[in-house]
């Protein structure tokens, strides 16, 4: 009897071993596959050459940023007034010199770096400060955006450049004031991006409707406006639920038989 249900259970557990064994190697086949971040990336380098171009100028531009001064084919410092100024492109000066003699292709491969670290700081305080002006006054909105708005028009009333240019002169003439110059002219344009962008959440069936139950919205975006019908109509509702829904019907003869001593039966 049990070697019969041994014999029994033997092709069930091979089954179940095969079965196991399958799911195993479509596992590790799902898992040795693309990914979906590998897929995006053949898609958008192999998709489009000109992504793939734009790539391969941004390492080179890093590369030199990092490596310029090692690569550069000459001293970027050094001056030759006499024989070497103001030349043309040549084998010696592929892109020329400058009115002191230096070599203009050594000059921008080590200025690079200094190219890069002045992009980096105006950016992100560019991004950072316009980012939070822009969502203060998108979030609050009333007075607190009409004066933070004004605040930015008076940046944006003049062109970009001259302003950089005016306060760069006035502050003195060292790269970091050079960065604080363009870092002010530059936020305006984040801070109405971003207040245009929380305004336009603001108004989105899924913050403005109120719910049965409760309001609540994601802590990335703002809850002022789906607050305020909530509360209304709570306050409606116990409003109404406290005036009762019933009033007593009184007939004209019972009226009559109150207000008449003789028909009520009193002596």
């Amino acid at each position: 009897m049990s070697a019969e249900t041994t014999a029994r259970a033997a092709p069930a557990e091979r089954s179940q071993g095969r079965t196991v064994s399958e799911t195993a190697t479509l596992t590790n086949g799902a898992v040795k596959g693309p990914s979906q971040l590998q897929r995006n990336l053949q898609r958008f380098l192999i998709g489009n050459k000109l992504n793939l171009i734009g790539l391969i100028i941004v390492i080179i531009f890093f590369v030199l940023a990092i490596f310029g001064q090692l690569l550069a084919p000459q001293d970027p410092y050094a001056q030759d007034i006499t024989g070497s100024k103001l030349l043309g492109p040549s084998l010696a000066h592929l892109m020329g010199t400058d009115e002191l003699g230096r070599d203009l292709l050594s000059r921008v491969m080590t200025g690079t770096r200094i190219s890069l670290q002045v992009a980096a700081v105006v950016l992100t305080f560019a991004v950072l400060f316009g980012t939070l002006v822009g969502s203060v006054a998108g979030y609050f909105g009333g007075i607190v955006d009409e004066l933070l708005m004004r605040f930015t028009d008076m940046f944006l009333a003049f062109p970009a450049l001259i302003l950089a240019i005016a306060i760069a002169a006035s502050l003195g003439r060292d790269l970091k004031w050079t960065m604080v110059a363009l870092s002010t002219v530059f936020w305006p344009w984040y801070a109405r991006l971003v207040r245009g962008q929380i305004l336009s959440i603001r108004e989105r069936d899924f913050v403005t409707q109120p719910r049965a139950s409760a309001c609540r919205v994601s802590s990335s975006y703002s809850d002022t406006s789906c607050q305020t019908p909530f509360r209304s109509s709570s306050f409606s509702s116990r409003s109404t639920s406290a005036t009762p829904s019933w009033r007593p019907v009184h007939s004209p003869s019972s009226a009559l038989a109150h207000s008449h001593p003789l028909r009520s039966g009193a002596p």
